[in-house]
């Protein structure tokens, strides 16, 4: 299968450091090792894009950058259209994650099978989930069993994204009828907000 790589920075926090590698320079240089001298595109708003380049100057892989909000699942897609190249699909990895491993890329690129046509991570949502009224009058607790984390990285089959908008919160439009899946992500693959979580991630990483 043909692969589009895309490292996606998503916020900021892809520029923080865990041990003085910074979350984007990790996740490419893991790109890397799946994907050899393939291109990888790297998708940033433009206002991060000085950084961008400067974090990554040292780097040897072969780097487009495209200044577009990764987080415009239509935008994204009509930025990247052009840099398929008849690939079969897009892998997706989210650079704001600390820790992302090799082993959970691989395991979503050999998840996608002939009846799939998109797949991502998720994890089990643990915490208690409440509906607050506007006089912060408890109205009900959610199902935690109904709700997932998702993780990264996004396999998507290039023949189920959609020309047309579409709001399934992937970071491409899939078309309606698109069959995807989701499976279990590593734990220590989360999402960098605050210096606890970079914390955190040293210690995971040790």
């Amino acid at each position: 299968m043909k692969t589009c790589y895309v490292l996606a920075i998503t916020s900021s926090s892809a520029f923080l450091e865990i041990e003085t590698v910074s979350n984007v320079a990790r996740t490419l240089k893991i790109l890397h090792d799946i994907a050899g001298g393939q291109e990888f595109i790297v998708a940033v708003a433009p206002a991060n894009e000085p950084q961008l380049r400067q974090t990554l100057a040292s780097s040897t892989a072969q780097i487009t950058i495209i200044g577009v909000d990764p987080t415009n699942a239509s935008a994204l897609h009509l930025a990247l259209k052009s840099h398929f190249n008849g690939a079969d699909a897009v892998l997706i990895v989210d650079a704001s994650y600390g820790l992302v491993s090799k082993e959970q890329i691989l395991r979503t690129l050999d998840s996608l099978s002939a009846n799939i046509d998109a797949v991502r991570p998720v994890l089990p949502f643990t915490e208690t989930l409440k509906i607050i009224e506007k006089d912060s009058v408890v109205k009900a607790t959610l199902d935690r069993t109904t709700v997932k984390r998702v993780s990264t990285p996004e396999l998507i089959r290039v023949s189920a994204i959609a020309d047309s908008k579409s709001d399934q919160g992937w970071f491409l439009p899939l078309k309606s009828a698109a069959r995807t899946l989701q499976i279990e992500s590593d734990s220590k693959i989360t999402r960098i907000n605050s210096d606890r979580d970079i914390a955190l991630s040293a210690l995971l990483l040790q």
